[in-house]
C-alpha cells in the first residue's frame, strides 16, 4: 500500500521528476518583451509558478510538476495571452512562443497547444509512457514496466531467473537486465547488491515513465544499461478513485501438452490442472487542503493458485549411444 501527500508549494525536486516550460515573449512585429509576466497554473490543483522575460524577452519556468498547465502572459500596454491547456511530460523541455497584441485590439487571445511529436530540446533516446497508455494499452499481469517494450533498443530478457529476486525484465542494447536503473520519484528502486528491483507498486499509483534507452544525461547514472524513471501520480482537488478486479480460473486455460498426449505420443484425456488467480484493489485521492496539501493512496494484491504436475515416463525405453 502506498500512501502520499503532496505540497505544491515546495520545488525542491530531483529534476529527473519534472519537466522544463521555456518561451519567448515577443509583439506583432517580432520585437522581444522585456518584463512580461508569465504564469503557469496548474489545472489540477492549482499551483501556480511565476516567471519574467529578461532583456531578450525569454522566459524559463524550469522543474515543474508533469502534467497540464494553464500558461497567461502580460505586460503593460499589451493584451494578454492565454494558453489553455498545455501537456507537461516527464523530462521534457516545452518550448511557446508567445505573441502579444497591443491593448484595445484584443482583450485577451486564448490558444489550445498540442503537443510536439518530436521534442527538439533533447538528444537522448527516450520514450515516455502517458497516463493514457498506461490505462488503455493491455498488459498481461498489470505489469505496467512491460510497456518500456515500445522504447526502441528495448527488448524482453530472455535470461533465466537467477535467484529469488526479480529484474525489471527488460534488456536494453543486448545488456542484461539487472544492469537497468529503476528510479520512483527520483529515487533508486534498485537492490544494491544484485541490481535487482527492489520493489513494485500497483499500476493504479502510476502517472507516466520515462525509458531512456541510449545518450541519457548524467543526474540519472548508475546504469551500463538503461534507465526506467517512475513519477507516481498525487491528489488533486477534487476526490477521484478507481476500483479494480480481474478473475481467472481454469475455465480459461487450454491444456497443456501432458494433460493431452504421454509422453510416446498416445493421445489420452486428462483434467486440466487446477488454477485459479484473483488480482484486485484501488486507489483514491483528493484535497487535504484545497490548493495546498493532497493525499493520495494505492492499494493491490494478487492471490494465485495453481497446480503443476510432472509426468515421468516408464514405458519407453531410453537408448545410449555405446
Amino acid at each position: 500500500m502506498v500512501v502520499c501527500l503532496g505540497l505544491p508549494s515546495a520545488f525542491a525536486q530531483v529534476g529527473s521528476t519534472t519537466a522544463d516550460m521555456t518561451g519567448v515573449v515577443v509583439d506583432q512585429s517580432q520585437g522581444v518583451i522585456a518584463g512580461a509576466i508569465v504564469t503557469v497554473s496548474s489545472l489540477d490543483t492549482n499551483l501556480e509558478r511565476t516567471a519574467v522575460s529578461d532583456a531578450d524577452g525569454r522566459v524559463s519556468v524550469p522543474a515543474i510538476p508533469p502534467g497540464a498547465y494553464r500558461v497567461r502572459a502580460e505586460a503593460a500596454g499589451f493584451s494578454a495571452h492565454v494558453f489553455e491547456r498545455v501537456e507537461l511530460t516527464l523530462g521534457s523541455v516545452t518550448s511557446l512562443d508567445i505573441v502579444l497584441d497591443v491593448a484595445g485590439i484584443k482583450e485577451q487571445v486564448t490558444v489550445a497547444v498540442d503537443a510536439p511529436l518530436v521534442n527538439l530540446g533533447q538528444s537522448v533516446i527516450a520514450t515516455v509512457v502517458s497516463t493514457q497508455q498506461i490505462d488503455r494499452l493491455p498488459i498481461n499481469g498489470r505489469n505496467f514496466i512491460a510497456f518500456s517494450l515500445i522504447t526502441p533498443g528495448v527488448n524482453a530478457d530472455r535470461m533465466a531467473l537467477q535467484g529469488a529476486s526479480a529484474t525489471s525484465g527488460l534488456a536494453f542494447g543486448g545488456q542484461r537486465a539487472r544492469s537497468n536503473n529503476v528510479t520512483v520519484d527520483g529515487l533508486d528502486n534498485n537492490d544494491e547488491v544484485v541490481g535487482s528491483v527492489r520493489a513494485t507498486f500497483s499500476q493504479e499509483a502510476v502517472r507516466e515513465f520515462q525509458v531512456m534507452a541510449q545518450s541519457y544525461s548524467a543526474e540519472f547514472g548508475k546504469a551500463s544499461s538503461g534507465v526506467i524513471n517512475i513519477v507516481t501520480k498525487s491528489g488533486t482537488n477534487v476526490v477521484h478513485g478507481t476500483a479494480f478486479g480481474y478473475f481467472r480460473d481454469d475455465a480459461f486455460n487450454a491444456k497443456e501438452y501432458f494433460e493431452k498426449f504421454e509422453p510416446d505420443g498416445r493421445a489420452i484425456n486428462r483434467a486440466k490442472a487446477p488454477f485459479r488467480q484473483t488480482q484486485f484493489g484501488g486507489v483514491l485521492g483528493g484535497p487535504v487542503r484545497t490548493d495546498r496539501t493532497f493525499y493520495f493512496g494505492s492499494f493491490e494484491r494478487l492471490d494465485a493458485a495453481a497446480s503443476n504436475f510432472v509426468t515421468i515416463d516408464d514405458t519407453t525405453p531410453v537408448v545410449v549411444p555405446g
